[in-house]
């Protein structure tokens, strides 16, 4: 055996009575550090008394783009301000899919459950987006087969299944009044849902397909196709105006409150009208989108989007109707830009296209952390040995060990790990016989720098100090310390002039 591989054993076998006696005599804690980022970052651990961050920047925005598969033919998505999640009407599948503004599927609602239709076909949907509202979040799912319309908590629960007119196929919440409005395109009325979910009916229409809602009156829109012509109605259902001769069979509709303008696309004609909320006077045409499809005003930056259906793209205007953006949507045919992501819909390809930002947590600790800091800052530990694992190949060079005193001082000891490397494999580990000795408690801090994307564990083998073991034998608890004076209340009945009798403490 050669004298190399003799040393090599050698190391072993004593680097194995050590952990042996280590394990015997020391209780240990694992503290896992882990760098989400692709920086490096000084990270800080204990420090209890002054509760020293983790890190600074604690947190960042990441970027993601992801596609997910759905259920047959999703239609229609809404934001749900309620739960913070998006909802998807699979019309082919009779399904709802919950999605979380990550992108993560969180639940599958079978529409036809508890129901005696057995084919909804969910084309539309809404929900309650009054806050203070008591069915705030419940969703309305207009089913265009079953000629109902679902009422649903956010948690996916039915809550109440109102009958409509035949082939229900457009439905909005007006939120000045706290009404459901559904278009049925098969009957000559519109049905209002009241706060009750009690349903009533709109009469003087022929075939109602469209829907649009002035938030600040509860004036409503309606595009009737079998007379094409656009009403605008009072909440009640009172004729109040009409604009004639719109011809096409698909028409989208939105409102601006803060201008006071509703925005209407039509897909034959080729034309997106700008239209007065009370006189419904046209006040500007455009016709630079081929074949406009899903007309939203975006309120937040006031701009419309629309879908260009010849060249699949989702163009946006300014409020003059100027093209100001052009994105390729690659296939997908819905969209929906409420909510913290980006929402698009591939009927086609049953897919789910979510786009966003999420604010992730730059490093992070084990949740035992800051319960065993909270222990050590009262019950001091006394390092006996520490073991670095760290991943990935890039080596953790140096700890620092700072110690602050109630006086304020800061002692700074700097511990390299250049000569730390475990002898026992090849792995990223590092044995530091140096911190033998140190305590940890409120005053002392480890800093060190994590290198981007690693994980860094530390195992701590330490005899803790009880405090409590420290006092004398003799001593008693003691209640009611005047802790201006330092001194049991006790002593106070005693004479100034006289000691403490030993029986009073």
């Amino acid at each position: 055996m050669s004298k190399a591989t003799y040393n090599w054993f050698d190391k072993q076998a004593s680097l194995k009575r050590f952990y042996k006696q280590l394990q015997q005599d020391n209780e240990v804690v694992q503290v896992t550090v882990t760098n989400h980022t692709r920086d490096i970052r000084k990270v800080s651990l204990w420090g209890a008394n002054t509760e020293t961050k983790l890190t600074e920047d604690e947190s960042f925005k990441n970027s993601f783009d992801t596609i997910i598969e759905t259920e047959q033919n999703p239609m229609d998505v809404i934001y749900n301000t309620a739960s913070n999640r998006y909802y998807i009407l699979n019309e082919g599948a009779d399904a709802m899919t919950i999605v979380s503004t990550e992108g993560i599927i969180e639940k599958l609602i079978d529409l036809n459950t508890n129901s005696n239709v057995d084919i909804k076909g969910p084309v539309k949907l809404s929900y309650n987006s009054n806050q203070s509202h008591p069915n705030y979040g419940d969703i309305a799912i207009a089913c265009k087969r079953a000629d109902q319309v679902l009422i649903l908590n956010h948690s996916g629960e039915v809550k109440e299944v109102v009958n409509t007119g035949v082939e229900p196929v457009d439905i909005v919440y007006n939120t000045y009044n706290n009404r459901f409005y559904v278009a049925n395109s098969k009957s000559d009325y519109v049905t209002m849902i009241d706060q009750s979910y009690q349903s009533y009916q709109l009469n003087g229409f022929r075939a109602p397909i469209s829907l649009g809602f002035n938030s600040a009156n509860a004036d409503l829109l309606v595009y009737d196709t079998g007379t094409s012509e656009i009403h605008l109605i009072s909440e009640s259902g009172a004729f109040k105006n009409k604009i004639e001769g719109i011809l096409t069979d698909v028409i989208s509709i939105d409102f601006s409150v803060e201008l006071n303008l509703f925005y209407v696309s039509s897909f034959q004609t080729n034309e997106i009208h700008v239209i007065n909320a009370e006189t419904l006077e046209i006040q500007r045409k455009f016709t630079g989108v081929p074949k406009p499809l899903k007309l939203r005003f975006q309120k937040d930056v006031k701009v419309i989007r629309v879908i260009d259906n010849t060249t699949n793209a989702l163009i946006t205007l300014d409020t003059n109707l100027n093209v100001i953006g052009n994105e390729s949507l690659s296939g997908f045919d819905t969209f929906l830009l409420d909510g913290p992501s980006t929402v698009f819909l591939n009927s086609t390809n049953n897919q789910i296209k979510i786009r966003g930002t999420i604010q992730s947590p730059t490093v992070t600790v084990n949740e035992e952390y800051y319960e065993d800091r909270q222990d050590f800052q009262y019950n001091p530990a006394m390092v006996g040995h520490v073991k670095l694992v760290a991943s990935g190949e890039d080596r953790i060079n140096a700890l620092q060990i700072m110690e602050k005193s109630v006086t304020g001082t800061e002692i700074c000891k700097t511990i390299s790990l250049s000569n730390s490397q475990s002898p026992q494999n090849f792995a990223n580990v590092s044995e530091i016989f140096d911190f033998n000795g140190n305590l940890i408690d409120g005053h002392v801090t480890w800093c060190f720098k994590i290198n981007p994307l690693q994980q860094a564990t530390f195992l701590i083998y330490y005899q803790q100090i009880e405090m409590y073991n420290l006092l004398p034998e003799k001593s008693r608890i003691s209640t009611g310390v005047q802790m201006s004076k330092g001194i049991p209340v006790s002593w106070l009945d005693n004479p100034k002039d006289e000691p403490p009798n030993a029986a009073t403490y």
